[in-house]
C-alpha cells in the first residue's frame, strides 16, 4: 500500500510540473528625460520616492512594534485562560505574532515609475523567459 501511495505521489508531482507554462522575469530599462526641465523633474520624482520609502519604513516599523506588543498581550491572555482552566500552555508567543503583515512596499516604486514617465522618461520592459522556457509559444521568446 505504502508503495502505490508513493508512485500515485509521484506521478502527480510529474503532472503538476509538466503542466507548469513559462515563467518569465521582467526588466525594466529607464530612458532619462533629455530636456533640462526634465532632468529636473525627475529629481523631483527622485526626492519623492526617497520620501515614500522613509515614511513606508516607518510605517513598517510602527506596525512591527505595534504587532509585538499585541502579540505579547494575546499571549499573557493566552496563558492566563489556559492555567485557570487547568490545561498546558501549548503555544509559545509566536503563535500570536503577526509581524510578516507588517511589510508593505507602500506603492513608491509605482508613484516613482508614474512621475518618471510624466516628467518625459520611458519604461521599458523587458522580459524574458527563466524557467520551463520549452513550454513557451514560439513567438513570445
Amino acid at each position: 500500500m505504502k508503495h502505490l501511495w508513493l508512485v500515485l505521489s509521484l506521478f502527480t508531482m510529474l503532472g503538476l510540473l509538466t503542466g507548469c507554462g513559462p515563467v518569465y522575469k521582467t526588466d525594466y530599462e529607464f530612458v532619462a528625460p533629455k530636456s533640462q526641465s526634465g532632468k529636473n523633474c525627475h529629481a523631483r520624482c527622485v526626492q519623492s520616492q526617497s520620501s515614500c520609502n522613509l515614511q513606508c519604513q516607518s510605517q513598517n516599523e510602527t506596525c512591527r512594534s505595534r504587532a509585538k506588543q499585541d502579540a505579547l498581550y494575546a499571549y499573557e491572555q493566552y496563558k492566563h485562560q489556559r492555567r485557570s482552566e487547568g490545561l498546558p500552555v501549548e503555544k509559545d508567543i509566536s503563535a500570536f505574532n503577526h509581524e510578516s503583515s507588517c511589510n508593505s512596499s507602500c506603492g513608491c516604486d509605482s508613484l516613482y515609475n508614474n512621475c518618471f514617465k510624466a516628467c518625459g522618461g520611458q519604461i521599458i520592459e523587458h522580459k524574458k523567459c527563466v524557467a520551463f522556457c520549452d513550454k513557451a509559444p514560439k513567438e513570445t521568446l
